[in-house]
């Protein structure tokens, strides 16, 4: 999981999103309401619907609202679960990444499904018994 899970408010803009993105070379956003609340997941894909570029300048269609364009309900998971569960959820619900809360119901960061591809990749092979 992503350590540092980086958010975004439901007061800012897709501009803002855009940028945090970029700058993180991140796929997704938590999307927080003041003060700290979670309440959805942004992701790259939902952003780049409404990007425009003209003249070399990128722009986003006005009229589209974070709080709109979010996956919600925020599905979350605890630090303790197991990563097959983990992978699981997102099988079922169809979604590349999941906040994950700590003990006290704090956001610790985010688990995508190129985390449990990389765990996977570098795990030891499995030995089968017969």
């Amino acid at each position: 999981m992503s350590r540092k899970a980086i958010s975004i408010s439901t007061l800012q803009n897709l501009g803002d999103a855009w940028q945090l993105m970029q700058q993180h070379d991140i796929a997704q956003l938590v999307v927080i309401t003041p003060p700290l609340q979670l309440v959805g997941m942004l992701t790259r894909t939902e952003v780049l619907k409404c990007l425009m570029v003209r003249n070399g300048q990128v722009s986003f269609v006005s009229g589209s609202p974070i709080s709109a364009l979010m996956q919600q309900p925020m599905i979350v998971v605890s630090e303790t679960e197991d990563i097959r569960q983990t992978a699981l959820l997102m099988l079922e619900r169809d979604i590349n990444a999941l906040a994950v809360i700590d003990s006290r119901d704090q956001l610790s960061g985010v688990i995508s499904r190129r985390d449990i591809l990389g765990f996977l990749a570098r795990a030891r092979p499995l030995t089968l018994r017969a």
